[in-house]
């Protein structure tokens, strides 16, 4: 039998020797990045981003309904004791952006988990607040914050 020449079989040995692993991939072949293209810094400052903007959003809305006397005065307090947790880790994703090291990374992570923990405990007081403590059958709302399709 006619041995193939060293040119035609390595081609075929190179489709071979393609399992050289990349910088963000484990031995596992998983490919350890942010939505598969972006580093995972990059996606853990988009998420702190999120987290901020989700903060400020939160202030804006305790400003509002603290000036629509329809609410008792105890529930934007309370609105705003939750947001406390919050506010923590925002002061932790400074610290990261400030100094990337090992220990602002765990205390980014700290900073989601008390994130998550105050978005998850500020729904539940709207919840609870809307259905169990407001004297009103209806929510009512200021003309300016009216929705302008339905006023007619």
């Amino acid at each position: 039998m006619d041995e193939p020449k060293d040119d035609e079989m390595q081609p075929m040995m190179e489709a071979e020797n393609k399992s050289v692993r990349t910088k963000n991939s484990t031995a596992s072949g998983r490919n350890k990045s942010f939505c598969g293209c972006f580093s995972k810094k990059c996606g853990v400052i988009f998420l702190t981003t999120i987290v901020i903007a989700n903060f400020f959003f939160e202030v804006i809305q305790i400003i509002l309904i603290s000036n629509n006397f329809y609410f008792d005065p105890v529930y934007p307090m309370v609105y705003a004791l939750l947001l406390l947790p919050m506010a923590y880790s925002i002061g932790t994703f400074i610290y990261f952006y400030m100094n990337d090291t090992p220990g602002a990374r765990e205390r980014a992570r700290e900073g989601f988990i008390f994130a998550a923990i105050a978005n998850f405990l500020i729904a539940l007081w709207i919840i609870i607040y809307i259905t169990q403590i407001y004297p009103y059958d209806k929510v009512y709302i200021k003309e300016y914050d009216r929705f302008s399709s339905d006023s007619q």
